[in-house]
Order: C-alpha cells, then sequence, then structure tokens
C-alpha cells in the first residue's frame, strides 16, 4: 500500500528537491521493466556523489565544508512534513493515508511517547520523504558564489575561504532550525587543499572501488584478495572514521564471500550500529555456519549495547539463514528459548525470537503467539508476515482459518 501511494506523488515530490540532492531520487527507467528498480540505485548514486565533490574543488572553491545533521531521522518533525506536502498539493486524504502508513511504522504504543516526530531509518519510502523534507534547504542554500550538495543529511557545502564556511555553516544552522534540525557538531569541519583529501581517503577510495571492478571481473583471486586485506587494514585504522569506505570494504567481502572479515564485522556491529544492514547482508552471504554462530555470541553477550532494531534485523538475518549443522540449529533454539521469556528484551524482539524457536523445531511458544494475536494481545507488535508463513505450517486447520479469517479482515496487501 505505501508504494502504491508513493507511486502517485513521488514525481510530485522529486521534482521539487534540487538536482544537487542525491539520494532517493526516481528513476527515470522505472517503468520500462520489471528489472527496472523504482529508485535510483544508492551504489551508483552514491560514487557520483563522491566525484560532484572532488569535481567542484577548484580554484575559484578550494575549501569544503563537510557536515550532517544531528539524529536526522529520529528528529523530523512530521507536522512539518505534513504542511510541506500540502504545499506539494498532495490530496489531504492522500497526506492521511501517508501517514498512517509511516506512523505505523515507527511507532508502537507503550514504546514511544510522542508521534509528532520521526521516521523509520533504513525504509526506502519513508527515506523519499525524509530526502523532501529537506527540499527548501536545498533551495534557500543554493545559488550565490558557494556550492550545496547533499546526501540524504551528508551535506558539503564548496566555498572560496574558510571564513565564507563559517558564514555559510551558519546560515545552514539557522534554515535547520526552522525545521527542528540541529547540525552535528563532531561531525563538522572546513576543510581545504590536502585537508580535503585527507578527510575523505580519496587514495583509498579509488585503490577500493579498482578491487571491486577486479571482483566484478574475476581477475587474479589472490592478488585481489591481498589487496582486499590491505585496504581492511587501511580503513579500519584511519583517523577520521569514513563510514561511506566502511559500507564500501563490507560490501566487497559480501561479493567475495570471504570469511576473513567475521572477527571486524562482529566488533562493527556495536562500534557502528547504522551498518547492521551492510553486516547482515555480508554474514548471510558466507557459506558456512560460523559466522552465524558470532551473531548468536553477539546477541547473547550481556556485556553488548545492542539496539532493538538492530537485534530486529539480526534475529530476521537468522531466520533467512541457511543452516546446514544440527550443532547450530541447537545454539539458535537455545538463544531463541532465552530472550523469548526475557521481559526486558523488546517486545517485537521477542515475538520474532519465538518465531526463530518455532524455524528450529518448537511449536509451543508459536501456537501461545498466535492465540495471544487472535486474542488482541500485543496486536500491533506482533511481525505478521513472519507470522502468517509460520502459522500456514501449524498441524491445525481450526486455527489456521481464524488467523486467514483475521488477517482478510485487516485486508494488509502485504499478506494477501
Amino acid at each position: 500500500m505505501a508504494q502504491g501511494i508513493l507511486n502517485l506523488v513521488a514525481e510530485d515530490i522529486d521534482r521539487k528537491i534540487s538536482p544537487n540532492s542525491l539520494a532517493f531520487r526516481i528513476n527515470p527507467k522505472r517503468n520500462e521493466s520489471n528489472r527496472q528498480k523504482f529508485f535510483k540505485s544508492w551504489y551508483r548514486e552514491w560514487p557520483k556523489f563522491v566525484r560532484r565533490i572532488r569535481q567542484s574543488v577548484s580554484q575559484t572553491h578550494p575549501c569544503l565544508v563537510v557536515t550532517d545533521i544531528a539524529g536526522y531521522f529520529e528528529q523530523i518533525d512530521l507536522r512539518i512534513l505534513s504542511d510541506m506536502l500540502l504545499t506539494a498539493e498532495v490530496p489531504r486524504e492522500v497526506i492521511d493515508l501517508i501517514f498512517t502508513q509511516l506512523e505505523k511504522w515507527t511507532w508502537r504504543d507503550g514504546f514511544v511517547a510522542s508521534k509528532t516526530r520521526g521516521l523509520l531509518q533504513g525504509n526506502d519510502v519513508a527515506s523519499v520523504y525524509a530526502n523532501y523534507y529537506l527540499s527548501d534547504v536545498d533551495e534557500e542554500m543554493s545559488g550565490g558564489t558557494l556550492i550545496f550538495q547533499r546526501f540524504m543529511d551528508d551535506i558539503n557545502i564548496h566555498v572560496a575561504s574558510k571564513s565564507d564556511g563559517k558564514r555559510a555553516l551558519s546560515n545552514l544552522g539557522i534554515a535547520l532550525r526552522k525545521k527542528g534540525l540541529t547540525l552535528n557538531c563532531s561531525k563538522t569541519t572546513v576543510v581545504e587543499g590536502a585537508e580535503i583529501d585527507r578527510h575523505f581517503s580519496w587514495d583509498v577510495s579509488d585503490a577500493l572501488e579498482a578491487n571491486l571492478n577486479d571482483l566484478r571481473q574475476l581477475g587474479d583471486v589472490v592478488a585481489v584478495r591481498h589487496e582486499r586485506q590491505r585496504l581492511r587494514r587501511v580503513i579500519l585504522n584511519l583517523a577520521v572514521p569514513n563510514p561511506h569506505l566502511l559500507k564500501r570494504l563490507i560490501t566487497a567481502y559480501t561479493w567475495a564471500r570471504d570469511r576473513r572479515f567475521v572477527k571486524e564485522a562482529v566488533a562493527l556491529l556495536e562500534a557502528n550500529p547504522d551498518l547492521t544492514p551492510k553486516l547482515t547482508s555480508y554474514f548471510r552471504s558466507l557459506p558456512t555456519d560460523r559466522p552465524l554462530l558470532s551473531v548468536v555470541d553477539f546477541l547473547d553477550d550481556p556485556a553488548r549495547n545492542v539496539f532493538p532494531a538492530q537485534e530486529q534485523a539480526l534475529i530476521e538475518n537468522l531466520l533467512l539463514a541457511s543452516i546446514s549443522r544440527a550443532p547450530t540449529q541447537q545454539r539458535l533454539a537455545a538463544l531463541a528459548r532465552s530472550k523469548s521469556g526475557d521481559l526486558s528484551v523488546d517486545p517485537y524482539s521477542r515475538a520474532l525470537y519465538v518465531l526463530l524457536a518455532y524455524r528450529c523445531g518448537e511449536i509451543v511458544d508459536l501456537e501461545r503467539l498466535v492465540d495471544r494475536y487472535l486474542a488482541n494481545q500485543e496486536h500491533d507488535i506482533l511481525p505478521r508476515k513472519h507470522l502468517a508463513l509460520c502459522v500456514t505450517r501449524l498441524n491445525d486447520p481450526a486455527r489456521l482459518q481464524t488467523v486467514v479469517d483475521r488477517l482478510v479482515q485487516e485486508a494488509d496487501p502485504s499478506l494477501r
């Protein structure tokens, strides 16, 4: 449903976003075939964004302001976003449908007190609205002598001098405060000349892209592996951590299905929760169960700082993974039994642990979970798509029919 609504408004929204913003732009070829994606691929758009940064450094613009927005997705004011959509001539009834879906993804009763701020991060549809939220900031900051470029909340401003950079930062801060946003001071700097090269690690970035190209072309496997290992050491030891280089490095190890990165990947789970989607793809790409056990150890360690959204992404990774060895299955079952009954665990995560236990052959808690669903207990936090798939295997026709009737009554398109 959310994608269908977006289809109605996407072109109107996209037209109002500056060409200097490259995140989640509509793919003009999306209707040509089923193989075309609705959005332009981030892994092509991000390198294009980086190239623009490099090309815009010149004699007239030798200085660069680098910044991003503090807690961007969490701080988006939904009332302001609603007014912006009205200004874009989106009908009120369509806006109501959009926000019904956005709030359903973002909030759960008893989990957050306010429903006026925040969008779900990592969701493509929500990300389109998040990108649109800054469209008037793009317009306000563009023009004049500076060059303003943005990739979601990553912002770069090319200026003639460091003093011009400080003035641009001040103006940007004023524009963002109107929308209830602030700059991330720890990631804000004005750099010039060789400082720009060091900040972005252009040499490492170029070498990493070359390594990915070698992987695509299936060149000298040993040489490509040695180069990847060298880049891993360089990137993990950079004085200024670069999350985008880390993402590309994880991509390289994922494509190569290389197990030599598992230890560092587990460490990154705690140090960089934003990398969780990329890291789960890496773990799932590997041909053995050992990486999955590393994820289990991570989730089972009480000393680890695991955020609920991160925990849920990792559990879903375990639900989708191919498990070949009985000891791994037993270890997953033990984790699921322990966590599904732990009241300190987020309720949505507990429901996912119940499904994980079922995946490992334990069905009693699943029946209890289904009965809670039918009794309208904790209704909003149940992962219904996973639940529906599991319920179809219950050896209980009456319970199955009751669940199917309820899902049809709720008219959830993803389950039909």
